[in-house]
């Protein structure tokens, strides 16, 4: 389930993977689908760390946000 509130649909980070098919052969992809940020559950260091652990283990990051990013939601993104 997914929607517009603070009760997390995810919690911590769910991995999931496929092989994809490229030029240069078959490649292994991994997904990883992390918690939002604000869970009224959780404190910010819980976030910061699950944060920190998705942006080493990615090449390539995705953030999903509500709206605009703003001067608070980059403050949120710092450690």
């Amino acid at each position: 389930n997914t929607g517009a509130t603070v009760q997390a649909c995810t919690e911590g980070i769910w991995v999931w993977g496929r092989v994809e098919k490229t030029s240069r052969g078959p490649h292994a992809i991994l997904y990883l689908d992390c918690e939002g940020f604000g869970n009224t559950q959780k404190d910010c260091q819980n976030d910061s760390k699950l944060m920190a652990l998705c942006v080493l283990l990615c090449s390539v990051l995705v953030y999903n946000s509500k709206g605009v990013l703003d001067e608070r939601a980059f403050n949120n993104l710092s450690m």
